[in-house]
């Protein structure tokens, strides 16, 4: 995962695989493993111009928001019927 350049703390820190995850980090995880871009609002457009969220302003996403696993992976299982 590292030498894809994922936003992932936890993969050199073990303690922060039990943190929050920010909805940018996700977007940024997801972004990045399409070869998009690594920053939060390029990760936040990439959403958009691939039609994966219904925010209509980077501030409406709320990039520092944290997501619970469940929202992750119901968000994830949407994304993956459109790829």
């Amino acid at each position: 995962m590292k030498k894809y350049n994922f936003p992932l703390k936890g993969y050199t820190d073990k303690t922060a695989r039990n943190k929050p995850i920010t909805r940018g980090t996700v977007a940024q995880i997801l972004s990045s493993s399409q070869v998009g871009p690594n920053d939060v609002k390029g990760a936040y457009n990439f959403l958009v111009k691939h039609h994966l969220t219904n925010s209509p302003s980077f501030e409406a996403y709320n990039a520092t928001g944290g997501l619970k696993k469940s929202h992750i992976s119901s968000s994830l299982n949407e994304w993956m019927q459109l790829v």
